[in-house]
């Protein structure tokens, strides 16, 4: 091998190792935040009928649950 090689190995190699760590610290950070959030209780999440999880602010909770009360009662 020369040295050349070595180099573009070692490139590619370190280029693959940022991007993995980045990826998976982004993720880990998100989740966490996130979930520091709705258990301090700045957060609430509702599940749509998708099955998608939906996240609201505290203070957007209240006009939520009078449109959850007003489907229900509606039903």
């Amino acid at each position: 091998m020369n040295y050349l090689e070595i180099l573009a190995i070692y490139g590619v190699g370190t280029v693959a190792g940022i991007g993995l760590f980045h990826y998976h610290i982004k993720e880990r950070l998100v989740s966490a935040t996130i979930e520091s959030l709705m258990e301090d209780g700045y957060v609430r999440a509702t599940e749509d009928e998708d099955g998608n999880l939906q996240l609201h602010r505290w203070y957007e909770l209240e006009d939520i649950l009078e449109e959850i009360k007003n489907e229900k009662d509606d039903a």
